[in-house]
This record gives C-alpha cells, structure tokens and sequence, in this order.
C-alpha cells in the first residue's frame, strides 16, 4: 500500500510501526500541552523541515498540503480577534479600532497551537501507509465498520482523483476543450461518476463474498534500526526540554 499520496514514499518507509508511533505520540502531547507561542512556532518549523527531509516531496508539494488547513485556522482565528461586543462596533472609528491585543494574544496562540497540532498529524500521515493506519485503528478495538469506511474512503479518494485525471488528459489529447468548455466538463463528470458507480458496486459485491469479515492487510516485517531511534530520542528529549524552559520562562 501507497502512503497519503499515491505517489509519495519516504526515508521511513522501512522502519517498524512502533517506532514512528514512540516519535508521534510524545510530540502530539506536547503540542497538547504547550502554552507558549515560541514552542508551537518552533514545532511548526521543525515538522515543516523532518517533512521536507524524510518525505520525497517537492517543498512546493508540501506548502500546497499545508495551505488550505492553515487557510481555514486563519480564518477561524480571525474571529476571536474581532470579537467584540455592541458598545465597541459602536465607538470604533476606524476597522483596527475593532481589534484589542488581548484577543489579537488570544488569537495568535489558538492560531500557532493548531498548525503546530496539524503538523505532527500530517506528518504522521504522510509518512504511514494505509496498511499501517488500519492497524493502528483495530489496536484502538474500533469497530470493524469505520475501520472498513476509512479504508474504502481512502481507495474511493485515489480512485475517482485518477480517473478524472487519466480522463482529462483524454479529452486535452482530442482538444476537446478548444470550443465547448462547458459541454466536455459535463461529460467529464458524468464519465468519472459513472465509473464511480460501477467500481462501488464491484467492492460492494467483494465485501458481501467476504460474509462482512474485516479487511486486513499483511503489514511487511521491518527492522528495528537504532540509529533512527536515538534521532527521534533525541528530537523528543530536545523538543521536551524546549518545552520545559518555554513554560518557565514564557
């Protein structure tokens, strides 16, 4: 199985489950816990640059990955900062006026907290396949169901984006968009929702021939390497000590 993106592998593809979860997990706590700016601003850049390192993405690849999630933080921030009542939309003069630093403070830190938070976790979906994603799920004894559903949302997601790429290609090749624009994306609709609807009905048929046994997957055995360990020992013990100094000293 592919990692996040059919198309994308990493440096950390040969390195057991346990070990890149014993890296996650401590880091997603302490993005958690933190209540200083400085730590989640430094834990953005430090995702940001092991992604870049580990992950075989372009740095243009990554920045569009992050750009629609700290689009909608923004925005979702730029609420609490304009939080106000009555009496201020009544005495302001100008826009800024609407702004005060106490929520613009406010403001800043539920901003950097949640990238910080969405970094640890794109990171670890990028660097884990859906194989080991699902194990992850049935040891947290998910329902079989929703472990299935997440399976198949994955598969249907790469599906229809390939189709509608392969079919889009089709119809540039026969400049097919030279005169009808409107008329060939309608048809490249319909063709991709058809083909939809016929690969739906042929997993529906695989999972009743499965008499609703769960899928499972064979997850490939993979050595355990020190070398990657202490790196991501000493990440975790550096990132706590960071966290350590940042709360003392704000």
């Amino acid at each position: 199985m592919n990692n996040f993106l059919d198309s994308v592998s990493s440096k950390l593809d040969d390195i057991d489950l346990y070990t890149k979860l014993s890296f996650v997990l401590p880091m997603l706590i302490f993005s958690y816990l933190a209540d200083s700016l400085c730590y989640h601003i430094g834990n953005i850049i430090l995702f940001v640059c092991l992604a870049y390192y580990f992950v075989n993405l372009s740095l243009w690849a990554l920045i569009r990955i992050w750009f629609i999630p700290v689009l909608f933080i923004f925005f979702s921030s730029l609420g609490l900062a304009i939080n106000i009542d009555k009496q201020d939309a009544v005495e302001a003069v100008w826009i800024l006026d609407l702004f005060n630093l106490a929520n613009i403070n406010q403001a800043s830190f539920v901003f950097f907290r949640s990238i910080s938070i969405f970094s640890v976790i794109i990171f670890s979906i990028l660097i884990l396949s859906i194989s080991e994603i699902s194990e992850i799920l049935r040891k947290m004894k998910l329902p079989g169901i929703f472990i299935d559903l997440v399976i198949l949302t994955y598969k249907f997601v790469h599906i229809i984006s390939h189709n509608t790429k392969q079919k889009l290609i089709s119809q540039r090749l026969r400049l097919a968009y030279k005169n009808n624009r409107a008329k060939n994306f309608s048809l490249l609709l319909s063709a991709v929702f058809t083909q939809s609807v016929l690969r739906t009905k042929a997993v529906n048929t695989s999972v009743l021939l499965r008499n609703g046994d769960e899928m499972r997957f064979m997850l490939a055995k993979k050595t355990f390497k020190l070398n990657q360990h202490i790196i991501f020992d000493s990440i975790i013990l550096l990132m706590l000590i960071f966290l350590l100094i940042t709360k003392q000293y704000g």
